[in-house]
């Protein structure tokens, strides 16, 4: 006696169309991890140009603070320069004010007195 389930058309496509159906859903599966594997590549390149972006960026940013700061050093030793020199007229002039005050306003002074005497004993007489 023979098996009419082995034997029967209907099963027999059936079980071709499982096979084909697990094999076109594995197929699939190749694809798509594929393609993730192709998209993850892809992140991790635009990742890496981008961290080589930023690295050269911060690169750059260093070598600018670096200037900035020998600009800054500069300024300062300008600054302290300029300062002395200031420093130097400024106490030749307080010293140039003093004499006058010191010295020479009492003998103005003496003369425009002397002469408002003179002038007040002139029209009194």
């Amino acid at each position: 006696m023979t098996d009419n389930n082995k034997l029967n058309p209907k099963k027999i496509s059936d079980k071709n169309l499982l096979q084909k159906n697990f094999f076109y859903n594995a197929e699939n599966v190749k694809k798509e991890i594929f393609t993730i594997r192709e998209n993850i590549a892809k992140e991790f390149s635009i990742l890496d140009k981008k961290i080589f972006d930023l690295e050269s960026r911060i690169s750059d940013l260093d070598s600018k603070i670096f200037d900035l700061e020998e600009d800054i050093k500069f300024m300062k030793k300008e600054f302290n320069k300029n300062k002395g020199f200031l420093l130097r007229k400024f106490n030749t002039f307080c010293i140039r004010i003093i004499l006058f005050l010191l010295l020479i306003t009492p003998f103005i002074i003496s003369i425009v007195l002397s002469i408002l005497i003179w002038l007040i004993a002139k029209f009194i007489k």
